[in-house]
Order: C-alpha cells, then structure tokens, then sequence
C-alpha cells in the first residue's frame, strides 16, 4: 500500500502542476458562477455538487498521472473500438432528460448519468497525441522537391497510423505547384 502511495504522490509530482492549476481556477470561477446563478434557491447544494466533482477531477488527474500513456496508445485499436461501442450504447439506451438530446445513459445502478461523449474525449486525445508523437518520431512526414521545383509532401495517413490494414492508403501526397 505504502508503494503505492509513492508512485501515486511521484506521478502528482511529476503531473504539470500549471495545467492542474488553472483547472483548479477555472473550476473556482464555475463554483463562483454556480452559486451567482443559483442564489435565488438559498441552498448551496449545487456548489458542494460542484466542489465534489472537482476533487473527484483532482483524484482522476492524479490517477491518469500515474498511468502508463505509451502501454495504451499501443492499444489504440482496442480504445477505438471501445469507443464506438460506447457510443452505440445511445442508440438503445440513450435518454435525454428532457433536453430532447439521446447522448445520455442512465443505468439504475449508478445514482449519476454517463455522457459516453465526455469518456470517448479522453480516449481520442491519446489516440490523437500518439499519432502525433508517432509521426514525428519516425519522420514520415516531409516534404520533397523534385527536379522541376514542385513540392510534395508525404505523410501517413491516419488509417495507416491505426494500424488499419489498406494497402490503397499507403501515403496520402499532396502536391503544390511551383510558383513564380
């Protein structure tokens, strides 16, 4: 237990504390908003809702922190899939909460509603960030010049970068014509 405590305070030291810093301010300006728009209920029930959701956001940062990002994006395959199917969930159980918008799942075992969007955000931005990494890493995407002075650039294509078998999208080139 004590370890883990350790890689867990470790990975709050080594988190960005400037990004965790101006959630927490941001997250304070809301608390301020909330309370403003709601003074007319005389209860502080919704800002203690939001108090609670931001230490419950402070402890998932912590937790993301602590997880190995590269071991997931190695698995990218899988989180889009998940994702997909996370978003299909709606179709069958969506309910709108008399907003007349589907994009929330109520499951009767969980005194709070899921938006899957909000979790798939999360997933989509490991998947995004490593395709990033991974295409600058290995330099596949440049930029050549032929011998009549048009410039091609080459790069993968993001199905190529999933990892999605095509032997069709091998490079995506775009071409720009000399000019002058």
């Amino acid at each position: 237990m004590r370890q883990i405590g350790k890689k867990i305070w470790k990975a709050f030291l080594d988190g960005d504390k400037i990004l965790l810093l101006l959630c927490l301010v941001t997250s304070c300006l809301g608390c301020i908003t909330i309370a403003s728009a709601t003074s007319h209920h005389e209860t502080l029930r919704y800002v203690f809702i939001q108090v609670g959701a931001i230490g419950i956001g402070v402890i998932l940062y912590v937790l993301v922190s602590c997880v190995d990002l590269e071991f997931i994006s190695e698995h990218r395959m899988a989180l889009v899939v998940f994702n997909i199917i996370l978003l299909l969930l709606l179709i069958p159980f969506g309910t709108d909460n008399n907003t007349g918008n589907r994009s929330w799942l109520d499951f009767p075992f969980l005194p709070f509603n899921i938006q899957p969007a909000e979790i798939c955000k999360i997933f989509f931005i490991i998947i995004i960030s490593f395709i990033k990494y991974y295409i600058t890493k290995i330099n596949c995407f440049y930029v050549k010049k032929d011998e009549n002075g048009n410039i091609t650039h080459e790069c993968l294509t993001l199905g190529e970068a999933l990892d999605i078998p095509n032997d069709d999208n091998k490079y995506m080139i775009f071409q720009e014509q000399k000019t002058g």
